[in-house]
């Protein structure tokens, strides 16, 4: 009982915190030299575009490289302004407020925000305002929040479980196409040589991720963990053999795109990943049970 008080203002510091932290930076950003700026946002669709290359094994003409960049441009700061309502909603939500209104305030501060973002790199000398910009960014705020609320209204599909799987299942997906696409692409393995390696990378980073931050799994001995991570291999094992037949199958014999075979599948590997995960290794005792 002592040690609620002391919790709650250690989160309600830390929603300070991470609130004004990353305003700032969103205000930083906004004042930056617009060549700063670009350069930024030509970095980031100059990942993409390795990424696709890498993935896909496909070269992407001029116009879609600009539109790519074009896209980056307003995608930026439109993520930094979901960041940005989740954290006002957040705090207010330590503060005391009732979700209903903490949506309604973090909007009003969002679109505060998006109108001082604009005005900002205006006085700058750089960058005529636009309309259409702020609305987008109030749009991203307003996103970020609507998701919060449907976690509320509908807490058995949006919780921190599900929500958490699909954020590490898509990090995962990544892992395995990037690999994959390097070994068959650039290195030149054999299709399922490369699938192979590729399942590899995914398992070790998925066991890690879906043990310490989606399941919140505790084991309190090696065995414990040598017996789960042994259960989540053989689990992986299986949807690998699936995963293999597909590739092989759309790869191999149909002649199709490797990167986008690749992504087809994982849809379906991902889940019986979960399936597993959920029902298998990582499920908690049961209550009664343990008494």
């Amino acid at each position: 009982m002592e040690m609620q008080p002391t919790r709650k203002k250690l989160i309600t510091g830390a929603a300070w915190a991470g609130t004004v932290i990353w305003a700032l930076l969103i205000i930083v950003i906004s004042l930056l030299p617009r060549r700063v700026f670009i350069t930024l946002v030509d970095a980031v669709a100059g990942g993409i575009i390795w990424l696709v290359h890498t993935i896909f094994d496909i070269s992407l003409n001029p116009t879609t490289r600009l539109n790519i960049f074009n896209a980056a441009f307003l995608v930026l700061p439109f993520l930094g302004f979901c960041v940005l309502s989740l954290f006002f909603w957040y705090l207010l939500r330590t503060m005391g407020f009732n979700p209903k209104r903490a949506v309604i305030l973090s909007l009003s501060l969002i679109a505060f925000a998006a109108v001082l973002f604009e005005l900002l790199q205006f006085f700058s000398g750089e960058y005529m305002p636009k309309v259409s910009h702020c609305l987008l960014n109030i749009a991203g705020g307003a996103a970020a929040l609507a998701f919060t609320i449907s976690i509320y209204r509908f807490p058995r599909i949006f919780n921190r479980e599900t929500v958490s799987y699909v954020v590490f299942g898509a990090l995962t997906t990544v892992v395995n196409m990037v690999v994959y696409g390097l070994c068959y692409n650039y290195l030149g393995f054999h299709n399922l040589i490369s699938n192979t390696v590729a399942w590899v990378a995914a398992v070790l980073f998925a066991y890690v991720v879906n043990k310490l931050f989606v399941f919140r799994s505790r084991t309190g001995s090696a065995y414990q963990v040598l017996r789960e991570f042994s259960l989540f291999v053989g689990a992986r094992l299986f949807s690998f053999g699936v995963d293999q037949l597909f590739m092989w199958v759309l790869v191999d014999i149909l002649r199709l795109n490797g990167g986008f075979s690749k992504a087809g599948v994982n849809v379906v590997v991902l889940l019986m990943n979960y399936f597993f995960s959920k029902m298998v290794i990582f499920k908690k005792p049961d209550k009664d049970k343990q008494e």
